[in-house]
């Protein structure tokens, strides 16, 4: 085990070392779930972005660091919610410019 790095777990599989690295997980991962669900209400084309981000970034450090396990599926459903809001988000304006332009011909 490198004392380089930060992220990796410790050799007994117990407490991190990095109390820290555990709160940044927590936190990626809640941030990732809260903000994928405001997307839906509001901005999701700029929050679901960030939301995937985020998510993907919370799992990727579970990964890394092997700590954190129990976060992990606070990342992946911010993670799946993002990608499903910023799908609907980018259909509803492709209908929305598609009214404009038929609108705008016909009138």
């Amino acid at each position: 085990m490198s004392a380089d790095n930060p992220y990796q777990a410790t050799p007994t599989g117990g407490m991190p070392q990095n109390p820290q690295l555990e709160r940044e997980i927590k936190s990626q991962a809640i941030t990732s779930l809260v903000v994928a669900i405001v997307s839906f209400i509001c901005c999701g084309i700029i929050l679901a972005p960030f939301a995937i981000y985020r998510g993907n970034k919370a799992k990727a450090l579970i990964d890394q660091s092997g700590v954190g396990q129990e976060h992990r599926t606070l990342a992946q459903v911010g993670f799946v919610l993002g990608i499903v809001s910023l799908v609907l988000n980018v259909i509803v304006l492709l209908f929305w410019v598609l009214g404009m332009v038929l609108g705008g011909i016909q009138a």
